[in-house]
């Protein structure tokens, strides 16, 4: 599990917001201010929810087991990583929604977790020494995991 800050996300003009676009300093800068604060990763917040993560892509497991990601229109980037999770949670019978990924929908999460291609797939266990859902891998950190898992294997099994 990692523990989280959470930072002001950088914002951009309307065409570039929610797009992976090359501009990485406030990125890389949110990651050193995170671990100058003892954690491990940074969380981008905007207008009270979060939109990204420092190097991933946050994703969290509402109370009714609906799976959320925040929205391309607040800022929430479209990954690749996140695109082949959302396929395999709706195979496993998880709803998928894009929105806000607010305060209130945080405090009410089962599990909240981040993924993308360079950290795979990590369980957040606190924000801002907050506690965030159980206090062990749930459905969701199970689930995206074996999906990237699978997912992984069957790419390399095209390369061999």
């Amino acid at each position: 599990p990692v523990t989280a800050i959470s930072l002001p996300a950088p914002r951009w003009n309307r065409p570039v917001q929610g797009t992976k676009h090359g501009a990485w300093s406030p990125y890389l800068e949110a990651r050193e201010r995170a671990l100058t604060a003892s954690a491990d990763v940074a969380l981008l917040v905007d207008d009270g929810a979060i939109i990204d993560g420092d190097r991933a892509t946050p994703l969290l497991l509402d109370g009714d087991g609906t799976a959320w990601a925040a929205d391309s229109e607040a800022g929430g980037i479209d990954s690749v990583t996140l695109k082949v999770i959302i396929w395999g949670l709706k195979e496993e019978g998880i709803p998928f929604n894009r929105g806000r990924l607010h305060e209130e929908m945080i405090g009410r999460a089962r599990e909240m977790v981040l993924v993308g291609t360079g950290i795979g797939v990590a369980r957040i266990a606190e924000i801002d020494g907050q506690m965030v859902g159980m206090s062990e891998e749930g459905v969701l950190f199970k689930i995206s995991s074996k999906i990237l898992s699978e997912a992984l294997e069957d790419s390399w099994e095209v390369f061999r």
